[in-house]
């Protein structure tokens, strides 16, 4: 198995390990407000945008955060809903296998194939809704939403 292999592999375990119990407006309001309070924190310039289905529940950007930022966590959204699966994975399985989105009829204007959006999974439902970081590095994007997922996954389980 080659090297970029082994990192999709490792990014799907942890993606599909991170199953909620639920996922309603106030839980993507908790989500979305930690991850704010995470990247105010740390001084992050970040857009943070939280779909289900097309409706978008949650958005907000940080100080130092662009238009750009805000429009790339969106196409990066999108593309997550498409392919149940998070964006990290499906940009290295793209350059991995030669293949770009237009193989798959897919709009650059629509979507992106970059780190930085994860699924959110119900136990008995699947995939949701996604959750996307737009600002930082690819892989600091997706370290944030996929941490932020975990949080919220491990106050379920605790009974909140």
């Amino acid at each position: 198995m080659t090297e970029i292999a082994t990192q999709i592999a490792e990014i799907d375990a942890n993606d599909l390990a991170l199953l909620l119990i639920r996922f309603t407006l106030d839980d993507a309001w908790v989500l979305g407000s930690h991850l704010r309070d995470i990247a105010a924190a740390r001084n992050a310039p970040v857009s943070i945008e939280i779909r289900r289905g097309e409706s978008i529940v949650f958005a907000t950007s940080l100080e130092g955060a662009t238009s750009d930022n805000a429009g790339w966590a969106s196409r990066k959204n999108a593309i997550v809903q498409r392919f149940e699966r998070c964006s990290f994975a499906i940009a290295l399985d793209l350059k991995l296998r030669g293949l770009s989105l237009e193989d798959f009829g897919l709009s650059r204007d629509r979507y992106a194939a970059a780190a930085g959006a994860v699924p959110i999974r119900v136990a008995g439902a699947g995939c949701i809704a996604a959750i996307a970081v737009s600002g930082l590095s690819g892989a600091d994007d997706h370290a944030l939403a996929i941490n932020a997922i975990g949080w919220l996954q491990e106050r379920q389980a605790s009974g909140q």
